[in-house]
């Protein structure tokens, strides 16, 4: 993946050769309960997340209601999805009144507090409280309205890019751009909970960090902590993933999120990958020197040799440990003089050959 400018969001500079930042998705895991929102947020913190998310939303403007029925099968089918996520998403909708909460009890535990508008008026709302990015949903990748008001605040955004082609994302990225934005991360995205490992598609992170110049990431659906480690690995500067106290509970998100624990499990997965990744150069480390000493095999004389013999093959044997000159010098010494009479047992020194 080419260079990129690491940016700031919040605490965290974020970018090739930082941390991944690594982001808690309470969404609307929160059942509509402020007590549990605020519960899940602090066991996110202490699973040592960089930053936890909600998503404000009103259905007003997120769904149209009452859609005409035109007599057809499939509008009816419609009609009867809408109907239903008209009727449940006020028991998941966070009022605005929780956002300065929200974001005090971040502030106090170290953590970023991020959250997904779903309308001008809520990104505007979460610029007026401080959030330190806006995060935009991939449902919205192509309501250029809203990427380039985000774009106007200044603030960098992240963006998903689920269920999006190449063409797509590229207008969204430019649409934002045109507003004056200049600090985006983009995420790649499959939109389905979960996703089939198949399809999780992790080298297409790259090709659009390699196309617009930024650094990507993950929103992850899947189980466990596979695909995160897996991204991290190829590069990821961020992760996004869902998290619940319970797993078993009825909601729109929480069969696919991690539980707390789990969530602790993929933090320490992914810092251990960090670490585990390295410099890119081979060498040894200080533990290994031990190893070289015990594993590496040396030149052993396998006979005794008179001074002044030209050493043969069958002179020496080729075994562990290395003491003296190695089995990569053995080509070396045979055929060389020795300098001196040398005993069946002795390590073959480099001072023992004639020049």
């Amino acid at each position: 993946m080419p260079a990129t400018t690491p940016i700031q969001i919040g605490r965290r500079q974020i970018g090739p050769g930082c941390p991944c930042y690594l982001i808690a998705e309470i969404g609307a895991n929160h059942n509509g309960s402020l007590d549990v929102a605020r519960q899940q947020t602090r066991a996110a913190a202490e699973a040592g997340v960089d930053a936890v998310k909600f998503q404000a939303y009103v259905r007003e403007t997120l769904f149209i209601h009452d859609l005409p029925d035109d007599g057809r099968a499939e509008t009816r089918h419609n009609r009867e999805l809408l109907e239903r996520r008209w009727n449940i998403l006020p028991k998941f909708t966070a009022p605005d009144e929780w956002w300065p909460v929200l974001k005090r009890d971040c502030d106090e535990l170290g953590v970023d507090f991020v959250c997904t508008p779903f309308d001008l008026d809520r990104l505007q709302l979460l610029d007026r409280l401080g959030v330190p990015a806006h995060k935009i949903a991939s449902g919205d990748l192509t309501w250029h309205e809203l990427l380039r008001a985000a774009g106007a605040t200044g603030k960098p955004v992240v963006l998903s890019t689920g269920a999006s082609t190449e063409n797509e994302v590229a207008q969204a990225v430019a649409a934002f751009r045109t507003a004056g934005g200049t600090a985006l991360v983009l995420l790649h995205c499959v939109s389905n909970y979960p996703p089939k490992w198949e399809d999780a598609n992790l080298r297409a992170m790259l090709r659009l960090g390699q196309i617009f110049g930024v650094p990507v990431g993950l929103s992850d659906h899947s189980p466990g902590s596979t695909l995160a480690v897996a991204a991290v690995a190829l590069g990821a500067c961020v992760i996004e993933k869902h998290i619940t106290q319970d797993r078993r509970q009825e909601g729109l998100d929480h069969h696919f999120a991690l539980e707390p624990a789990e969530f602790a499990t993929l933090v320490k997965d992914v810092r251990h990958t960090e670490a585990a990744l390295g410099s890119g150069k081979k060498s040894y480390v200080t533990p290994e020197e031990i190893e070289r000493f015990w594993v590496r095999r040396g030149l052993w004389v396998a006979t005794d040799i008179p001074s002044g013999t030209i050493l043969r093959r069958e002179h020496l044997t080729v075994v562990r440990p290395r003491m003296g000159l190695g089995a990569e010098d053995l080509a070396e010494a045979v055929g060389r003089p020795v300098t001196k009479a040398l005993s069946k047992g002795m390590p073959l020194l480099r001072e023992y050959l004639a020049d």
